[in-house]
């Protein structure tokens, strides 16, 4: 993987970098569309629901990408920008309700989700909020330190990184329980075809393997057009690791879950739409506890910023205006856009321009 890193830093004209972004994104999008497509398949097949299938199988996968950019950003010792990666990609996940939203029309998208989603999403915010206590908690500790005390700081940070992946563990449970009690004794008791089921299998997982592949590819891309010195007239602005993690890793990487939402969302699978994009939230914020193990012995949480609480915060507000509006199910619309849709439209663009203003520096 450093390999090819390398190989794509030596690109020296900017266009190249670009057109490869460009590139790897249009294969990500016609991989993630079949990949919607063979997993509404495979619940049909299985017995399995389309919402298990979004929120485990898809979440999964669309995931990877995510997964691949925050270990890379741990192991070359830049955990901001894995950690903003995280919360930024949480954030874009439920911006991508707003995108269902516009693309149904007149008539919230939320209508037509399952009352079972308010589970995962409710995981994703229970997840979010001990790492950010965790974040908040380590730099106390940090500031606080005596020395020749140890390190609290790392200590405690690993303490909140076994909770949230205790936490993802009960909570897959919790939601898969709750999901096998509203599949009907048909449902349950039919017997998938095993011939059908093992060509299913093979195309969902050469789709999913594209999907990695060029996600991680399109990491690389992403990480050296946003190192480049950016500079308008006379202007130059430098973007730090928690803002390029937080807002242009965490976009290019969740162009997996944009894809294969959409692509479900296309063929009536609503529910499978956004299960995955709860599921890749719970998902990506057990990538912190794999960020722990990388790194060693120095706990992630406290290395890291602490205005990553910043986006943690936007990203739990974002899920808990979508519970509500699986919840409250209004059927209000203003400019093609559900009340709950606009909100979190409205959430995503205050959140990335306040990260934008204190992560950065512009000279």
């Amino acid at each position: 993987m450093f390999g090819l890193f390398d190989w794509i830093h030596g690109i020296k004209p900017t266009g190249y970098i670009l057109l490869g972004t460009a590139l790897t994104g249009a294969v990500i999008v016609y991989a993630g569309a079949k990949l919607s497509v063979y997993g509404d398949k495979l619940a049909e097949i299985s017995g399995l629901s389309s919402s298990w299938v979004g929120m485990i199988l898809l979440a999964t996968i669309t995931s990877i990408p995510e997964l691949a950019s925050s270990i890379t950003a741990t192991v070359v010792k830049a955990p901001d920008m894995g950690v903003g990666n995280i919360f930024g990609s949480n954030m874009f996940n439920m911006f991508i309700i707003a995108i269902l939203d516009f693309l149904q029309g007149p008539g919230p998208v939320l209508l037509s989700v399952s009352a079972t989603q308010v589970l995962p999403a409710a995981l994703g915010i229970f997840l979010m909020a001990i790492a950010a206590t965790g974040i908040s908690v380590t730099n106390f500790f940090k500031a606080h330190a005596a020395s020749g005390s140890g390190n609290p700081a790392s200590v405690w940070g690993w303490i909140f990184s076994m909770l949230i992946l205790l936490g993802w563990i009960i909570g897959v449970y919790i939601s898969y329980r709750a999901e096998q009690s509203t599949v009907s004794d048909e449902e349950f008791m039919r017997r998938p075809n095993k011939k059908d089921l093992r060509k299913v299998i093979l195309k969902f997982s050469l789709s999913a393997a594209v999907v990695i592949v060029m996600g991680i590819m399109l990491i690389g891309f992403a990480k050296e057009l946003a190192s480049r010195e950016i500079t308008i007239g006379s202007t130059k602005i430098v973007l730090g690791n928690s803002f390029v993690g937080t807002i242009i890793v965490a976009l290019i990487t969740s162009l997996p879950e944009v894809v294969v939402s959409i692509s479900a969302y296309k063929i009536g699978a609503v529910n499978m739409a956004v299960a995955n994009l709860f599921g890749s939230n719970t998902f990506n914020v057990v990538l912190i506890p794999v960020m722990e193990f990388v790194s060693g012995k120095e706990s992630i949480l406290a290395m890291v910023q602490p205005h990553h609480i910043v986006s943690a915060g936007f990203a739990i507000a974002m899920t808990t205006i979508a519970i509500m509006g699986v919840v409250y199910r209004s059927r209000k619309s203003f400019l093609y856009l559900g009340l709950d849709a606009l909100a979190i439209l409205g959430f995503y663009l205050l959140g990335s321009y306040l990260i934008f203003s204190i992560t950065t520096h512009i000279g």
